[in-house]
């Protein structure tokens, strides 16, 4: 082998590239030694701070029953220590409870840490939260957040159903700093003497409240059982004729308690499911007294789509309205096709079963409830002048190569509006100027020559049937139960005045639900309602309610409600067709007529009676017998408006 070297040398050739390597090193070297100076000094300020820094902080924190690292943000907002953290080994602690008070923030952070298996190291203004594996919780040592040991007030132990204990149990009173219960369930708390309210709570647990009285050096040793909450699967749900819980029903159903009926004040069963049922749509027609428009199954185009309602356990179809919400337990809707199995037919557009209050266990409960509220619209439709109306007219004739005459608009290049319309029963109307013999108010009668004095300004029709409305609402009930019965009775008034004029609504109901159990096997009871109502709906008087507000845009600005004499103007006489004549009649003349003497009665019994036997535990044989009853009355009485268009030639009265 052989190896082939430079003239010069090899050390001479190599010695350029050297010096610039030996510069590089030299380079690399100085940064590096900067480095870990710098590296060295961050080191040396790291050293753990002594507890005389902190003891110099003040940190003023109240905590109720909050997660450990809440304690650590409202630290970092009074101080300008900053906490670092495993989120896994801080999460665990979640109920941390201590009384407002300003603590020396080494004192509050030992506290805090108390009975965790976490502690804590400073470093600079960081205080870094750690967990040391040979540090154990003593489960003889209560989770009490206090500075001072406890020397008297209240301690006990909190148990489950089984038993066992409840640890992390949060105990809080209302004056004084709260506590949790520690692995073996036991707690203490100091308190001086008075009277206290007790909130015992633990997650998956229902809350108990007790209330306790301290006196002087008084320790109270006390017991607590808690009972597991019931969750939304444990849930007993009405599906048909029977009760199951939620967790074993396979089919589409949909539940509403009566803490959501209570939320919104409505008129009928319909109004409470609108936008809290998914897939159940509502159309809430409006007007008082009128029912929503419920659909379950979607719209059909024959038949009725309408769906069965229940009310514990008797079937119904209309008179939605005659149902007093108030007395309403829960809502269950059953959408389900299955459940055809249990109405047949009847049940194809879904089912919405409603169960009604009873009373609860404990001392009989007087309740009054109301409510009140006014409506107003607050934005109305614009008009034209009577001014517009008549040149808008005077446009089509001039448009349509017609002559520009006209009895009500005079004759030339532009309409003039008339000072007086005068009706007669026979004939064209009279129209006169002022001034004119013929607007004589001496000459006024009202069968037959009505004097009009025309409203330049402009009449505006729809604020003259539409204006402010008030309705209330009063319920009064009384319940109770024992282990032998339970009783729950209310009376209800509602009264709902609509918008538009002559519109209203209003109910008189009275339920009866009592319940008796003479034995163990045997249980006997009944739900009844009585209700009475009357009202004028939307399509009251002289209008159809698709076409009442296209009639107020028709009705000519230039008429008065009014004429002269104050009686309703009409206008009788006027039997031309021409849209932009005065003319038609009255809508309020045909609305206060609708209030006064356009009357509708419901009445309603709905309810049912039943037994249970119980033969053998778990086996229950129920036999129940339901009654609905809704009788319907009417009575209209029609003057002879002889102002009117289309006026009767004698008075008539009507009813059914």
């Amino acid at each position: 082998m052989e190896f082939l070297f430079p003239r010069e040398g090899w050390m001479r050739s190599m010695l350029p590239a050297c010096l610039i390597k030996k510069r590089s090193w030299i380079m690399k070297l100085s940064c590096l030694t900067i480095a870990m100076s710098f590296t060295f000094c961050e080191l040396l300020m790291a050293a753990p701070g002594k507890a005389q820094d902190l003891n110099e902080v003040k940190v003023n924190l109240e905590m109720n029953n909050e997660p450990l690292k809440t304690a650590f943000s409202k630290i970092e907002k009074q101080t300008d220590f900053r906490f670092a953290y495993n989120k896994r080994q801080v999460d665990v602690y979640k109920s941390i409870t201590l009384a407002k008070d300003l603590y020396p923030l080494e004192k509050l952070l030992e506290t805090l840490l108390t009975n965790t298996q976490l502690s804590y190291k400073l470093v600079r203004n960081k205080i870094i939260i750690f967990q040391e594996d040979k540090k154990t919780a003593d489960v003889n040592q209560t989770t009490t957040l206090t500075i001072e040991q406890f020397v008297g007030g209240v301690k006990g132990k909190i148990t489950n159903e089984k038993g066992e204990p409840v640890a992390g149990a949060s105990i809080v009173t209302r004056g004084a700093e709260g506590t949790s219960a520690n692995v073996q369930g036991e707690f203490s708390i100091k308190l001086n003497p008075g009277k206290y309210s007790l909130r015992i709570s633990a997650i998956g647990y229902q809350t108990l409240v007790k209330e306790i009285t301290i006196v002087d050096n008084q320790t109270i040793d006390l017991a607590f059982q808690l009972k597991a909450a019931n969750n939304a699967l444990n849930e007993v749900v009405v599906t048909g004729y029977s009760k199951q819980s939620k967790r074993d029903v396979t089919g589409a159903v949909s539940t509403i308690s009566a803490d959501v009926v209570a939320q919104t004040p409505a008129t009928d069963v319909g109004s409470i499911l609108q936008g809290r049922v998914a897939g159940v749509s509502v159309d809430d027609q409006g007007g008082p007294g009128s029912t929503a428009v419920v659909r379950i199954r979607g719209f059909g185009t024959n038949g009725d789509n309408d769906p069965l309602y229940v009310i514990d356990g008797v079937q119904m179809r209309g008179g939605n309205n005659l149902i007093n919400p108030n007395d309403i337990e829960t809502i269950t809707i059953l959408k389900d096709p299955s459940i055809t199995s249990l109405y047949g037919a009847e049940g194809g557009n879904g089912v919405i079963v409603i169960t009604t209050k009873t009373g609860k266990i404990g001392a009989p409960k007087l309740e009054y409830s109301s409510y009140a509220d006014w409506e107003t619209p607050i934005k109305y439709p614009h008009t034209i002048s009577p001014q517009q109306y008549a040149n808008a007219y005077w446009g089509y004739l001039n448009n349509s190569g017609l002559s520009l005459s006209d009895p009500y608009y005079g004759n030339g290049s532009s309409a003039v509006l008339p000072d007086y319309i005068i009706e007669r029963n026979a004939g064209a109307p009279i129209i006169a100027n002022a001034g004119d013999p013929a607007a004589d108010a001496s000459l006024y009668n009202f069968s037959n020559y009505r004097i009009l004095k025309t409203n330049k300004q402009g009449t505006d029709w729809f604020k003259s049937v539409l204006g402010q409305a008030f309705s209330e609402s009063h319920q009064l009930s009384l319940s109770g139960a024992t282990d032998k019965s339970n009783y729950a009775l209310s009376f209800n008034f509602f009264d709902n005045k609509g918008i538009l004029t002559g519109t209203y609504f209003r109910r008189y109901s009275l339920r009866v639900n009592t319940e008796f159990k003479p034995t163990k096997w045997l249980k006997v009871g009944e739900n009844m309602q009585f209700s009475f109502s009357q009202g004028n709906s939307v399509g009251g008087g002289n209008h159809n309610p698709q076409g009442f507000f296209g009639d107020l845009y028709n009705r000519s600005p230039l008429m008065p409600i009014y004429d002269i004499a104050g009686n309703y103007s009409g206008p009788k006489g006027i039997t031309d067709s021409k849209s932009f004549h005065p003319g038609g009649n009255n809508p309020v003349l045909g609305q206060r007529n609708a209030l006064e003497n356009n009357h509708g009665y419901n009445a309603g019994v709905i309810g049912s009676s039943y037994i249970d036997i119980e033969p053998i535990k778990g086996l229950v044989v129920e036999s129940k017998i339901g009654l609905q009853f809704y009788p319907y009355s009417y009575n209209y009485f029609s003057d002879t408006f002889p102002q009117n268009v289309y006026s009767a030639p004698y008075n008539s009265f009507t009813e059914g």
